[in-house]
């Protein structure tokens, strides 16, 4: 979720906007210092809007990736991963939020077709044939035991969390608390 400061609604004042969003992001703070003095490690996915939020000033709000003691994970894409999974170049990916506050970027897949041929299909094996773009997105389960192909900062944050979840299984104690360790 994005809030924008200056976006106040019809019937409020600045001042009561203002005032609104002030307590929100108290609670929402106090919420996650409980979570995190409770040894939570929270993840929290930056935002699919494709913005630079260093750019944009303190005037733009990401519920949650702009608070303290959250780890906020911008999504990454393989660039041809089909021709060479060994040697595939990652980089942002063009609809992730990024800049300020942005601590990591895990595997949330590319939308865009930069291909010579977006029609060319591809195998994977022989478990998986589908078009050569498709393979850099993610692989993920949906509905009903099914899978698809996706592409986001939520498919990003799953894998970062997991990756979370293997560093601190190795010593909970030295972690707990203390994401910035993780």
């Amino acid at each position: 979720e994005v809030i924008d400061r200056r976006d106040v609604p019809e019937g409020a004042t600045p001042q009561e906007h203002a005032k609104f969003i002030s307590g929100l992001q108290f609670a929402l703070q106090s919420g996650i210092n409980y979570a995190s003095d409770k040894g939570a490690t929270i993840i929290a996915a930056s935002g699919n809007n494709g913005m630079n939020f260093q750019e944009n000033g303190s005037d733009i709000l990401r519920v949650f990736a702009d608070f303290e003691s959250v780890l906020s994970i911008n999504a990454c894409g393989p660039k041809g991963w089909y021709l060479d999974p060994a040697n595939a170049d990652y980089e942002l990916a063009i609809y992730s939020d990024h800049g300020r506050a942005s601590d990591f970027c895990g595997p949330g897949g590319r939308v865009d077709n930069t291909f010579p041929d977006a029609r060319a299909s591809c195998a994977y094996g022989d478990i998986l044939e589908a078009p050569c773009w498709y393979f850099d997105r993610i692989f993920s389960t949906g509905a009903y035991g099914e899978y698809y192909w996706g592409a986001g900062t939520s498919m990003a944050a799953p894998h970062a969390s997991g990756v979370a979840a293997l560093i601190i299984s190795e010593d909970p104690c030295k972690f707990k608390g203390k994401p910035e360790l993780v």
